[in-house]
């Protein structure tokens, strides 16, 4: 069962910004800057919007949305990061902050 935080549509406006600052916040993650480019990009069939996040310890992630709303690719600080779940929005950002935990380590 998928658990969406934000949706395709709402990275239109800001309001998938704050939801995801707040997320991260919560998660103990100071986020710092959010871009979402608003051109919807194909790839092997698939449309998507990336959503960059920079935070406070210099540490960048892009995702990878498609209109589903499955996250479906991250790279962490320019590298790709395997995901277990795609179509679980709060998995995959449990996920990214223990990755990004670990990098620090």
């Amino acid at each position: 069962m998928s658990t969406l935080i934000f949706a395709f549509n709402d990275l239109d406006s800001d309001s998938a910004a704050q939801t995801l600052s707040r997320y991260f916040q919560g998660a103990g993650e100071q986020l710092t800057q959010t871009v979402v480019d608003p051109q919807i990009r194909t790839s092997s069939d698939i449309s998507y919007k990336t959503v960059d996040l920079t935070f406070a310890d210099g540490q960048k992630l892009t995702l990878l949305v498609k209109e589903s709303g499955d996250i479906f690719s991250v790279l962490l600080n320019g590298k790709a990061l395997p995901l277990k779940v795609h179509d679980d929005q709060e998995a995959v950002m449990a996920e990214l902050v223990k990755a990004m935990d670990d990098g620090r380590a």
